[in-house]
């Protein structure tokens, strides 16, 4: 029957509702700056009602849970655009690297280099018998081959640091997933309790934002709240409390393919997938396709631009004769062995040629002249100077000038491509994080509402909890 002790009750209800709901706003103002938290909230509701011969009398008011203020989709849409944001991060920054390789701030870059080239053979044709002409020539050729090799170089070096992307990335990948695992785990275990792990799933939001960022998934919740995870075509990462691990293996090439542990696998016996070829987005995905695919595009056009100079150089000057009267013999190192491939790094001006100045093949005879030319003569250097302005088949019909143009002009696009694309991306996450803090952000000035909210019932439940005890002792002292 209702009286006081039933209104006690009803007092120390709302005393634990406002007592509740003050500790999850506090906990909110405490995660304003945690990266991933989604706001809570106390969900209070009636308790209850009793039937009274006046009707039914409510019994207060009681916590029923703390539920997380969120939108899947934007959180799973988020998570898809940081992978594709983070994949065009890491393009833009190599095709970066590549670009600053060709633009040299110094001016001792291909381009200049070759015109160097050439231009020494301008200048020997004025003075064909000149030490310094011809010490001159074999200079700026050493000079244009060891930019070359030095390109090269580090366009291996950049290969090969993308390959260690790929073990790193992979590493931290298997990092991610091993900790996603154990999440599962506690959080299934919160759920068959029937508590609500809120902050364990908001950990578990910041794992799989950093997976995406590393590698493309899909993922599935399942009854218990496990995340499953799905990688490479849809083979399983993560199933419930046991992950499975990426492994990064020399593959053809000598280059690292990424296989794939299924969860419960043996690593020592198990056979792995490779999966290289099925990773699409993430910054593992954009590490594949540069080491792959475009630091290979751009080393070939340097091997073919380096075959083509050496072969025409070469074909011209086996044509001429030297100082001594003598048919001039290759300039650069022949480089026909290996059709092109590696051009680049075998670059060299033949050993004879560096040894003996007088080697180099300035003259030339034509039509009915008879052999030996003449030592003054600079008609053959007039055409290895005029080899710059020659169509070369090998190079698609361009001009060597033309062709290094194109080149670094097109390298030079591709990052300005790269950047702008990064800069869309970055738009459309920007937007779906606003979206995310509308939703799920703490707003300070929200919270300090609420706050004085609850502190008003709390006081006011305290107040109900003070008359009702008097209200007890009056009773109490009638029967005095």
């Amino acid at each position: 029957m209702p009286g006081i002790y039933m209104a006690m009750e009803i007092a120390r209800k709302a005393l634990i509702a406002s007592q509740t709901a003050i500790l999850v706003t506090s906990h909110n103002v405490a995660n304003v700056n945690t990266p991933g938290y989604s706001r809570q909230e106390a969900i209070v509701t009636e308790a209850g009602a009793m039937s009274t011969f006046g009707g039914q009398l409510g019994l207060g008011a009681v916590v029923t849970g703390i539920r997380q203020r969120v939108d899947l989709l934007t959180d799973r849409q988020l998570v898809s655009e940081n992978g594709a944001y983070a994949s065009l991060d890491y393009t833009s920054r190599a095709t970066g690297q590549i670009e600053a390789i060709f633009n040299d701030v110094t001016g001792a870059d291909l381009a200049n280099r070759v015109s160097e080239f050439f231009n020494s053979w301008d200048d020997l044709s004025a003075n064909p018998q000149g030490t310094a002409e011809r010490q001159t020539v074999v200079s700026t050729a050493e000079l244009l081959t060891s930019e070359f090799r030095r390109v090269d170089s580090q366009l291996t070096a950049l290969k090969d640091n993308a390959d260690k992307d790929v073990a790193s990335i992979v590493e931290e990948v298997n990092q991610i997933v091993s900790q996603i695992a154990n999440l599962n785990r506690f959080i299934k275990d919160a759920l068959v309790q029937g508590q609500a792990p809120n902050d364990l799933m908001d950990q578990r939001g910041v794992l799989l934002k950093s997976l995406g960022e590393k590698i493309g998934y899909t993922s599935i919740t399942d009854s218990f709240g496990q995340v499953n995870v799905y990688v490479g075509n849809g083979r399983p990462l993560v199933d419930g409390e046991t992950a499975g691990s990426l492994a990064a293996q020399v593959g053809s090439g000598s280059v690292y393919d990424v296989k794939i542990f299924l969860p419960g696998q043996n690593v020592l016996v198990s056979v792995p997938d490779t999966i290289t070829g099925d990773i699409a987005s993430g910054e593992l995905a954009a590490a594949i396709r540069f080491r792959d695919g475009y630091i290979n595009t751009v080393r070939d056009r340097v091997d073919q631009l380096a075959y083509a100079i050496s072969t025409k150089v070469n074909d011209q000057h086996i044509l001429g004769y030297d100082l001594d009267g003598n048919l001039g013999d290759v300039f650069f190192t022949d480089l026909s062995a290996g059709g092109g491939a590696g051009a680049a790094h075998d670059f060299r001006v033949a050993a004879s040629i560096t040894s003996d100045l007088r080697l180099i093949a300035a003259a030339r005879v034509e039509g009915t002249e008879i052999p030996p030319a003449l030592p003054g003569d600079n008609r053959n250097s007039v055409l290895m100077a005029g080899l710059r302005n020659i169509s070369v088949a090998g190079l698609g019909g361009a001009t060597i000038p033309d062709f290094i143009a194109g080149m670094v002009g097109q390298i030079g696009s591709e990052t300005k491509g790269a950047d702008l694309d990064l800069r869309h991306q970055k738009v459309v996450v920007n937007y779906l994080e606003t979206r995310r803090e509308e939703v799920s952000g703490v707003s300070l000035d929200e919270e300090m509402t609420n706050l004085i909210r609850f502190q008003r019932a709390f006081e006011a439940a305290t107040r109900m909890i003070s008359v009702l005890d008097g209200l007890l002792d009056d009773v109490l002292n009638l029967k005095q």
